[in-house]
């Protein structure tokens, strides 16, 4: 019955691209269709898909990497290109053997934008398929950025945004991708990525790949910026059908458009799939997971009216003013109802409620469970008020939602525009089809408590049905994180709905400690859905308390075990299937005092081009099995200069005290200081902990020089006319930017800059050159020179170009 609520949106699907300028590598397009063991003979495509008999003859390879470098080579790559062939990223046996795999392209450690290797290798091993998008450079030399990360994200943001969006400044670095401060402006906080792209001239360039997700409209962007802050492509990640939605109820927001997956077929899998057709009614939404519908009637089956709807846009506006049943609202509330039902397959999906394990969808597409089972959703329904009900059937028969309208305010209000009624109704189908026999003064309770879990954390609010039941509590007795009860509580006489409070409050405490440990919502749903899987049908509290406990890895457990202690179900808690209680707020001793087994890494230091080894070692407790990860992180060592990164999983077994990592250090011509990156522990198993997780590693630098002259690097801007009014320049390069001292002999300053026609330069010390002039109309064209010096005297020249832009549309050009 009923209770729930939720802001989110299913992931998105089609993609288009518009190139903007000259683009650098094209994004990975869709492969090809495998065929194993096409005629042979077949030519290479123009968009560098090969198949069948290009590769006849090729010996069989030990591993995939070696097979995809012999077709590369086949194809007539050459070694410089050959070597920016990186990481695997996919190896993936489909049915009947084929093998699929992947690389990325990356250079100096930075993937390169669009640049990939996708093949394919038939059961037997040979080489069928292949695409190469691997970029090739005429110089795989790296031409520095001239603007940084903010100034990305500021010119991506005002280009797909527009100048009133917001600027979030960047508040965080993990290797080459800076995540910017979280603003309520966009769905997650904005990236930006450092990415290799090519130039007009085919010279490798660092430029930026940046994501803007806006939470208003779910508009997903990916921006790609040059080296000078030019945008080079734009790819719209978002696609096609609309809704115009409360996401979570109107007393939190008004509705806004979000976009679907875009699709008008059914099949099984983890891709959000919504509408099983483009010819749909306003009053009546049939899809791969929900129909939505009115019933007014109460026939249990669609009302007649509506419109047609055949563009996948549902976008009717309310009208809160007026009664739900006028036809616009009619409309809203089935659209709406539509969406939220989505939303919960989805996320669900996510977190494992599957095919296997009898979710909701027409088509399950061979991944188990029977299918034609989409939940019936009946807004507005006329068989009753103020309430809200799901009935789940076995597998293979559809479940059905009743939603009901509240009386209680004036005009009436429609629990379809309410996330937290929706979602709650989802979860009981969620812990019917997993765990079953979810009635009686125990179960049921549970059952209760459980679909208020999953309204909670759709909606990350710990208030149920504020909006229908128009009160700022909700339709419990108190908020979930004020809530005072615990399993001693639990009295039968008190119902189901009140006792299933107890539980989710327990979850709600639960998810606050999950937060407080840098732990996702989506982490939260998964486990609880792991732990439906293990708890057994009726269950008891303890029982559903135990599945959770036995689903969650070993780093989890004592979080679980704070909250449930302190609402009375901690260790030796007991419960009857009658209900009858012994509470506990004991947690286990494991819990309380310090792990018996630790372990701790040791410091490393070596030689460039040398490895620095470093030790982990287990202590305390030894006797039993336990594993702990390792990764490398970046100090002032950087990976893929430096040093290679390096990352696993070490395995103790019973008696083992110590292992080693062992970290590749990289030699360069450069003579700098010594550097420094960390080898980190994390993810102990099997109640170890981690006394000493972060191993320092130094770099020696492999010899000294005399005073050797500074590195001057060439540098480009680019800026353009804003308006017609601005008729003149003024801007200053920091040329400094991208040159470095190899001896770090002293701070460097630019000592002489030359003089071009068209421009007035100046030195604005210690670092710029300053440039004035006019626009004209069209593009130009600076160059001059620029001298610096270190501390010591010596000097070296690099050039600068500044290009200009007059501007265009009101002057012809």
């Amino acid at each position: 019955m009923i209770r729930a609520s939720l802001t989110l949106r299913a992931s998105a699907a089609a993609i288009s691209v518009a190139l903007m300028g000259t683009a650098a590598a094209a994004p990975p397009d869709a492969a090809a269709d495998l065929k194993i063991g096409e005629a042979p003979g077949v030519a290479a495509a123009s968009d560098g898909v090969y198949q069948a008999g290009v590769f006849d003859g090729l010996p069989l390879s030990e591993t995939p990497a070696d097979g995809v470098e012999a077709g590369l080579r086949r194809l007539g790559l050459d070694d410089p290109t050959l070597a920016t062939m990186g990481p695997q990223v996919l190896d993936h046996f489909a049915p009947a053997g084929v093998r699929h795999v992947e690389f990325e392209q990356r250079l100096s450690g930075m993937r390169v934008q669009g640049g990939y290797v996708r093949a394919a290798f038939a059961a037997d091993g040979r080489l069928a398929h292949m695409i190469d998008r691997l970029t090739r450079f005429k110089s795989t030399r790296l031409r520095r950025p001239l603007i940084g990360e903010t100034d990305a994200l500021a010119i991506a943001t005002d280009h797909v945004f527009g100048p009133t969006a917001p600027r979030p400044a960047i508040a965080a670095q993990n290797g080459f991708v800076s995540t910017a401060s979280d603003n309520a402006y966009f769905l997650r906080a904005p990236t930006v990525e450092r990415v290799v792209i090519a130039d007009k001239l085919g010279q490798a360039s660092v430029g930026f790949l940046v994501e803007t997700w806006r939470d208003s409209d779910n508009m997903l962007y990916h921006t790609l910026i040059d080296s000078v802050g030019k945008v080079r492509s734009v790819e719209q990640r978002t696609a096609s059908d609309s809704y115009r939605v409360f996401l979570t109820h109107p007393g939190v927001g008004g509705q806004v458009i979000v976009n679907g997956p875009n699709t008008s077929t059914c099949t099984g899998g983890s891709a959000p799939r919504w509408l099983n057709s483009l010819t749909q009614n306003t009053n009546n939404i049939s899809g791969c997971n929900v129909r939505a519908y009115r019933d007014a009637d109460a026939n249990n089956l669609p009302d007649a009216g509506g419109s047609s709807v055949t563009s996948g846009a549902f976008l009717a506006t309310a009208t809160l003013t007026q009664a739900p049943t006028t036809t616009a609202n009619i409309a809203v509330s089935v659209q709406n109802l539509f969406y939220q039902n989505n939303i919960a397959h989805d996320r669900l999906y996510t977190a494992g409620f599957t095919e296997a394990f009898r979710n909701f969808q027409v088509a399950n597409g061979g991944l188990g469970g029977l299918g034609n089972d989409v939940v019936l959703a009946e807004t507005q329904d006329g068989s009753g008020t103020n309430n809200a009900n799901f009935a789940t059937p076995a597998d293979g028969s559809s479940p059905r939602m009743q939603m009901f309208l509240w009386t209680a305010p004036n005009p009436d209000r429609d629990s379809s525009l309410d996330g937290d009624v929706v979602y709650h109704e989802y979860g009981h189908g969620l812990t019917w089809r997993i765990v079953g026999g979810m009635s009686g003064n125990v179960a049921g309770a549970l059952g209760e408590g459980m679909s208020d879990v999953i309204a909670m954390l759709f909606t990350n609010n710990d208030a149920i049905g504020e909006y229908s039941f128009n009160n700022t509590i909700g339709i419990r007795s108190q908020r979930y994180s004020l809530h005072t009860e615990t399993l001693a509580n639990f009295n039968a006489s008190r119902g189901v709905h009140r006792n299933g409070e107890i539980y989710a409050a327990t979850i709600w405490r639960l998810w606050t400690l999950y937060q407080q440990n840098g732990l996702s919502v989506d982490t939260l749903l998964t486990d609880i859905v792991s732990g439906l899987k293990l708890t057994p049908a009726t269950p008891t509290y303890i029982q559903m308390r135990d599945g959770l406990l036995s689903a969650l890895p070993g780093s989890r457990v004592c979080l679980a075990w704070t909250a449930f202690a302190a609402k009375g179900m901690g260790e030796g808690a007991t419960m009857t299937a009658a209900g009858a209680v012994s509470a506990s707020s004991a947690v286990p001793a494991s819990c309380t005092s310090a792990p018996s087994t630790s372990f701790g890494v040791s410091d490393a230091s070596a030689n460039e081009g040398s490895a620095a080894v470093f030790t982990v070692t287990r202590s305390g407790a030894t006797t039993g099995t336990n594993a702990v990860n390792f990764a490398t992180a970046n100090g002032s060592a950087a990976a893929g200069s430096d040093y290679t990164a390096v990352s696993g999983v070490l395995s103790f077994a019973p008696g083992e005290t110590a292992k080693t990592v062992s970290v590749p250090t990289l030699a360069d011509a450069i003579v700098e200081s010594d550097e420094t990156f960390t080898l980190n522990l994390s993810g102990a198993t099997g109640g170890a902990g981690i006394s000493d997780g972060s191993g320092q590693g130094v770099i020696v630098n492999s010899g000294g020089s005399p005073n050797l002259p500074p590195v001057a690097v060439s540098d480009e801007m680019f800026i353009a006319q804003q308006s017609s009014t601005q008729s003149s320049f003024n801007v200053v390069v920091n040329v400094l930017a991208n040159d470095f001292d190899p001896d770090n002999s002293g701070p460097l300053s630019v000592v002489a800059v030359s003089s071009t026609a068209g421009v007035t330069t100046s030195i604005v010390p210690p670092s710029g050159v300053r440039f004035t002039g006019s626009y004209v109309r069209g593009n130009r064209l600076f160059n001059v020179t620029y001298t610096i010096q270190d501390a010591l005297g010596a000097q070296a020249s690099a050039g600068v170009t500044l290009e200009t832009e007059g501007l265009c549309g009101q002057f012809a050009c």
